[in-house]
């Protein structure tokens, strides 16, 4: 296909670029695959002045309201998070307090004191369909040993960024029963574990009925003979029970996991099943082996257990499916026996097919509590009576490397380590908006577009569209905020300190490597900047943005390198083939050989490789997406269906306006450094430099407009545009992709044609539909040239101006007007009859014909 911009420029350049950049990055592998090289032990730590993988950007103390509240020596307190709804929960004795740690006011949090007896757990679920008010989002579920109570959550009528709790008179009788946890499913599903390990689920619905209440308590895991059995004969009559300590719900696949004392798990199939019943899948048994692999490698470690489960949704990993984590570190991957099948419940068990030793900064620690979460780990360990240490797990992206073009199945893991104040009770990962981590993946063609896992994996590929990622610590003293920085975030954190030096520049790039910094040095230049830190520039995180902006130029130009031919060694005891006239050559001083310098062997320098990278990484989320996708969309993230594509699309437009200045502040400086360069192949690596920059800013502008007039087509409502349009359009439509819409010249230009001849038409046609954005027929063509300049330049303006007045006579009644709007008509497309296919001319000419207008 032709590789042209619209007014004939070649971008076969920067478009061979692009997609190699894209390929290059699409070979970072799954998580799955990488574990099949790893090595024990194999974790490494950088110097946290250079690199610091993760920052706590904010400490936020529990309220002294809330302080006050304790009686240290009588009182039974519990709390967790819920980051659905940015919230602490803290139980004090019989009251409740939810606690905004996100506020900045101290005394933003609600109190329930309603219950009359010891709070023993608390659960924030969804709700059932159908049952409540649309304005109840969650379910607050409160357990005391007396009976659960299920409190409506929804925004505030006064403030919607406040909450209101409401009561649903929904409650059952817990019979003495002492509740440790509360899970549910995102189909409203109740599921609580009692301190004797067993599950029970609480069913609500809006009516009772003959035989049963409208809310109430069933023991799923107790067999019925057991339950008629008198309370002073334990069951099981003989042998060790082997109590559930702990439950997790995986929502992608429709289970219940859960561990029990002795580190087995169980799998449970909620999938296809009604409130009230589940099946035991399976019983995975903690063996000797396993336990003996673990113990092996920890010093002086004869009793390991699972202390938590990690379930793995099926959309961001089918290979592995749940990571296990003990007490001392380890983690166990567990995988489904065959490929999941929603209709086949045994697709769903599991086989551990990987154990990932702990790091030495485990040997001695005891894991109490931890969040795990595409490859990132958060684990807390006591290291004395009132303190717990933070130890952190990632993957390092620069360890994933190539060998001959393939790339080596193997990756090592950065770990860190700091001391907090105070014992860790939870640890979750923050949810944001329109964050992959956090928002339920939807799949392709479902809404916003879906990445691949190994994709979201790569955090060099990612860091340029998603901000870095907030997990929250929980401890007895209050909150943390704990962010991962992502490797812009670390340079931008090197910039700011005021004792930087050229040599660091140096060795920041040695662990990323010179092109990839180069990248980040341009994000930053382009604007990234601005996103760091939601936009506050006067943040911890940054001390200065003129100083930061000042050591970026500096860096950008130490690292930037220069373009250069290489020099392959032909070997040969002739005289050396003929070369084409003009091609460059260079003598080495030895007999018969010759460097020979071709146009494919100039090596670009590392500045305009880093900006291939940025432009790629900006450009891969629409660059396969067929224009109907990315025009067409269901809402998602409470947005509307325009405003979840405007989610998407206007960032990466702002991004390329950014790069568009760059591009010429570069241009400028390129055209500096040419006037130094006097040896041939020297000054002619630098023009091909020059000419492949001058490709991707055609590129880049092209990409711009392309993106302007899709969000001018949704303004207008693009579906009824479509339906005034060609058939042969509407198939164009609904199978090109951005990559064609913006290199395939020919093709992309007669579609914006036809689907702009449309729009006039429905304009200008009598009971056209009302629009968000409705333009009179005769400004159609000036607001597309404002927006696109380059698409439709003044001299293609012409069949659209043309279009518009005859679409204008054929809808006038007076006969004066007529003749006036038909003859400008004719002027236009007399002067653009080189455009017009003889189709085209036809139907122009018909049309005139109506009007008995003749010249």
């Amino acid at each position: 296909m032709t590789k042209e911009g619209s007014d004939g420029t070649d971008l076969s350049g920067a478009w061979k670029s692009l997609s190699k950049a894209l390929r290059e990055d699409e070979k970072y592998p799954r998580e799955d695959v990488a574990l099949e090289g790893i090595r024990d032990q194999e974790y490494r730590t950088r110097d946290r002045c250079l690199s610091e993988t993760f920052f706590t950007s904010r400490v936020v103390t529990i309220p002294d309201t809330l302080f006050a509240q304790y009686d240290f020596m009588t009182c039974r307190s519990f709390m967790g998070l819920m980051p659905e709804i940015n919230r602490a929960w803290i139980s004090i004795d019989q009251r409740l307090f939810l606690w905004n740690y996100a506020s900045d006011h101290e005394a933003d949090f609600h109190s329930f004191d309603e219950m009359q007896q010891v709070i023993v757990a608390v659960g924030l679920v969804q709700p059932a369909k159908g049952i409540f008010l649309d304005t109840i989002t969650h379910l607050l579920v409160v357990a005391t040993p007396v009976e659960i109570v299920l409190l409506g959550v929804g925004p505030s009528e006064e403030n919607p960024q406040s909450l209101e709790l409401l009561r649903t008179d929904l409650k059952a009788p817990a019979d003495g029963i002492l509740f440790t946890s509360i899970v549910g499913t995102i189909n409203g599903r109740i599921l609580l574990l009692d301190n004797e390990g067993r599950i029970h689920e609480m069913i609500y619905q809006t009516e009772g009925q003959w035989f049963s209440r409208k809310c109430y308590l069933r023991d799923l895991t107790t067999p019925l003979f057991a339950k008629l059995l008198p309370t002073f004969i334990p069951y099981p009559l003989t042998g060790t029970v082997d109590h559930i300590v702990r439950i997790v719900v995986d929502n992608s696949r429709g289970l219940l996991y859960a561990h029990t004392e002795q580190s087995h798990i169980k799998v449970f199939c909620l999938e296809g099943y009604t409130q009230g019943t589940f099946e035991l899948l399976q019983e995975f048994e903690f063996s000797n082996s396993i336990q003996a692999s673990i113990t092996r490698g920890s010093r002086g470690r004869t009793a390991i257990k699972i202390v938590s489960l990690h379930p793995i949704p099926s959309q961001t990993d089918v290979n592995v499916s749940l990571v296990a984590l003990t007490s001392s570190g380890h983690r166990l991957y567990f995988a489904p026996t065959s490929k999941y099948r929603p209709s086949d419940p045994s697709t769903c068990e599991i086989r551990l097919v990987y154990i990932r030793h702990s790091g030495r900064s485990l040997e001695d620690a005891e894991v109490h509590a931890s969040c795990y979460s595409r490859g990132t780990n958060l684990m807390a360990a006591s290291i004395g009576n009132e303190m717990d240490s933070l130890i952190t797990t990632s993957i390092d992206p620069v360890r994933i490397s190539y060998t001959g073009g393939m790339m080596i199945k193997r990756y090592t893991e950065l770990m860190e380590s700091r001391p907090l104040d105070g014992r860790v009770w939870d640890i979750v990962e923050a949810r944001g908006p329109l964050n992959p981590f956090t928002v339920d993946l939807l799949g392709p063609g479902r809404g916003l577009f879906v990445d691949d896992p190994a994709i979201l994996g790569n955090e060099l590929y990612t860091q340029f569209q998603y901000s870095c990622r907030q997990f929250i610590v929980l401890t007895n003293l209050g909150v943390g905020i704990v962010e991962k920085l992502r490797p812009v975030d670390q340079l931008i954190r090197l910039l700011a300190t005021a004792q930087v030096q050229p040599s660091h520049f140096d060795q920041f790039a040695q662990i990323y490597g010179n092109a990839e910094v180069c990248a980040m040095c341009i994000a930053i230049l382009c604007g990234h900047f601005n996103g760091i830190e939601g936009g506050n520039r006067s943040s911890p995180m940054v001390s200065s943005y003129t100083g930061v902006m000042d050591q970026t130029r500096l860096m950008l130009a130490h690292l930037a390198g220069r373009p250069a031919y290489d020099d392959p060694m032909v070997s040969t005891s002739s005289p050396p083939a003929a070369q084409p006239s003009g091609a460059p050559t260079q003598s080495t001083g030895l007999p018969g050989v010759v460097a020979l310098a071709t146009p494919t062997d100039v090596r670009y320098s590392a500045r305009h490789q880093g900006l291939v990278l940025y432009i790629s990484r900006i450009l891969r989320p629409i660059w396969q997406q067929r224009l109907s996708n990315l025009c067409v969309t269901v809402p998602v993230a409470n947005l509307s269906s325009e405003q979840s594509v405007y989610a998407v699309l206007r960032p990466i437009q702002d991004q390329l306006l950014g790069i568009q200045e760059f591009l010429e502040s570069l241009r400028v400086g390129m055209s500096a450094d040419m006037s130094n360069i006097h040896l041939g192949d020297q000054a002619d690596a630098w023009l091909r430099e020059r000419k492949s920059l001058e490709q991707l800013a055609q590129l880049i502008t092209f990409s711009r407009e392309s993106i302007s007039f899709l969000l001018f087509l949704i303004d207008h409502r693009v579906k009824d545009i479509l339906a005034k349009s060609d058939v042969a359009a509407q198939k164009t439509f609904g199978t090109m992709t951005f990559e064609s819409f913006v290199v395939e010249t020919e093709k992309s230009q007669a579609l914006r044609f036809e689907l702009t001849k449309s729009l006039v038409m429905m304009v200008g046609g009598d009971g056209a539909p009302t629009m968000t954005q409705r333009l009179p027929v005769d400004t159609v063509s000036e607001s597309l040239y404002q927006r696109c300049p380059v698409l439709y330049a003044q001299d293609r303006l012409g069949l659209i101006k043309g279009n518009e007045h005859l679409q204008q006579a054929l809808a006038a009644q007076d006969g004066m007007e007529v003749d006036r709007l038909l003859t400008m008509a004719l002027r236009h497309y007399t002067l653009s009859l080189d455009q017009m296919d003889l189709s085209e001319l036809i139907r122009v000419t018909n049309c005139f014909n109506a009007k008995n207008f003749h010249m």
